[in-house]
């Protein structure tokens, strides 16, 4: 394994317990592979809430975590959604691997 993809692999399960809230980050469907970019404004244990701009509008919009894979800009780890399946306050006690 590359030193790079050991540094993004040993960022991710912190990341996987920080607030996500604020956000930004591109979401790949994992069926269609359509990718929308946008920040997140508030989450659920199975969904975030997503605000985009579409045609120079703002939309917000529900995304389920399990149905997509999202790539958070900020610190360029991507992660399946389904790990993200969780209430954010269960998921601070996630341990790490």
């Amino acid at each position: 394994m590359t030193k790079e993809k050991e540094q993004r692999n040993s960022r991710e399960p912190d990341y996987l317990r920080m607030e996500h809230i604020g956000e930004e980050v591109l979401i790949e469907n994992k069926k269609t592979k359509t990718v929308m970019l946008g920040r997140i404004i508030d989450e659920t244990r199975d969904t975030y809430l997503i605000e985009a701009v579409h045609e120079n509008k703002k939309i917000e919009k529900r995304v389920v975590k399990k149905d997509n894979n999202f790539i958070f800009i900020k610190y360029k780890v991507k992660i399946d959604g389904s790990r993200l399946n969780k209430r954010p306050e269960d998921r601070i006690k996630i341990k790490k691997k």
